[in-house]
């Protein structure tokens, strides 16, 4: 490889701040000091996204990028391919102006990545990370168009598996990381308290946590429920959501909150919304659960281990890659109430159990899940990308 620094352009299709986002800055800040600079292309959607490349020192351009939204989708599907010409073209003139060396494709919907990348004679990797699409369309996806990219990487086995992905040589896997220093747990509780009475204890209550944007794939629903049935458990507790609301899930969250009323347990929930000071709100909390009813990746999980928090999780994305049933966490499967239910009960009701958990929890995170080894195996791929493209 020549002296010089590589640089990779990393396509983002979705200008907010969520696990695709964050893994690019982290990983980028990392990959810097292994030879390797990062231009982060994404579609412009307010001044989140910017301040966060900003503060963390990291290039980035905004180009209109099309998605397929799951509202309105039929709609955002012809104008996303009438548009895709355009921003092919878009793309091509970005990446030749940066003379950049490879494409870093973070998502099924960024066919205009992958093809302007081709066009103009860059290798490609495409970031498959989503198993929220039909089975059917992600298969199809893989097996035709998919072939376009020079390496199809994919954020967990479960991915790889779901899009029925067989190859070796022209596949990797690339894990959202944790920032373990970040994530570790502090005794902070006073700031946390200033910031946010709602963490103050009542009688000594228990506090559950759980953290992701407000909408129905995360799984809330199902926790309420699951949580109803220990409305009047012996020992007191606090349900914590930490997630933005999404314009988009508007309607969702009201009847989130329809539904607690229903169920007489308005104070025994709290909404956060949006929190930047998440590792803070993770030490001031007892319990995690992730209640998702599909994730490939879920960083979210990868912090709350780190912070060392007894973990309770459905079975989605990389949890089982993470967690041994009864030894660092209780998993259960997505969408059943009732096992939900009787992990909670089971980590409220037992303290020792619960102290078994959080003593294995944040020691079993493997080097692959860290920012570090999720660093060098982006390195790998785009080092491999080069090689091939010289042979």
């Amino acid at each position: 490889m020549e002296s010089r620094e590589r640089l990779v352009a990393s396509v983002l299709v979705d200008g907010r701040i969520g696990g695709p986002q964050r893994r690019v800055v982290q990983v980028a800040k990392v990959l810097k000091t292994l030879g390797w600079k990062t231009l982060v292309v994404f579609p412009s959607m307010g001044e989140e996204l910017p301040k966060y490349l900003k503060e963390n020192e990291l290039p980035f351009q905004r180009v209109p990028l099309s998605r397929i939204r799951r509202k309105q989708k039929y709609f955002s599907l012809i104008k996303y391919l009438f548009l895709l010409p355009y921003e092919i073209a878009l793309l091509i003139k970005l990446f030749k102006l940066h003379n950049v060396d490879i494409v870093h494709a973070n998502s099924m919907f960024a066919l205009h990545a992958v093809i302007a990348a081709r066009l103009c004679g860059r290798p490609v990797v495409w970031h498959f990370n989503d198993m929220a699409m039909p089975r059917l369309l992600c298969i199809l996806i893989t097996t035709t168009i998919g072939r376009c990219a020079n390496i199809r990487a994919y954020s967990c086995r479960r991915v790889k598996h779901y899009q029925k992905e067989f190859s070796e040589n022209n596949s990797a896997l690339l894990y959202p990381p944790v920032d373990l220093d970040k994530f570790k747990p502090s005794s902070n509780s006073l700031v946390s308290k200033n910031k946010w009475p709602e963490l103050k204890r009542r009688n000594k209550e228990l506090l559950i946590v759980s953290v992701g944007n407000i909408n129905p794939l995360k799984g809330y629903h199902n926790l309420i429920e699951a949580l109803a049935n220990l409305k009047d458990h012996l020992l007191p507790w606090r349900m914590i959501i930490v997630g933005a609301r999404l314009n988009t899930a508007e309607d969702y969250f009201m009847s989130l909150q329809s539904r607690i009323k229903q169920l007489e347990m308005t104070d025994r929930f709290n909404f956060l919304g949006a929190v930047e000071d998440v590792p803070s709100v993770l030490s001031m909390c007892d319990l995690f659960v992730l209640p998702s009813q599909s994730e490939s990746g879920p960083m979210v999980l990868l912090e709350a281990m780190a912070n060392g928090k007894p973990i309770i999780a459905t079975d989605v994305g990389f949890v089982s890659e993470l967690i041994i049933d009864n030894h660092n966490g209780l998993i259960v499967p997505p969408n059943n109430t009732l096992e939900l239910s009787n992990a909670l009960n089971k980590m409220i009701s037992d303290e020792a159990f619960r102290t078994s958990i959080r003593s294995q929890s944040g020691g079993s995170i493997a080097h692959k899940f860290t920012v570090i080894g999720a660093a060098e195996a982006h390195k790998d791929v785009y080092n491999n990308l080069l090689k091939l493209q010289r042979s």
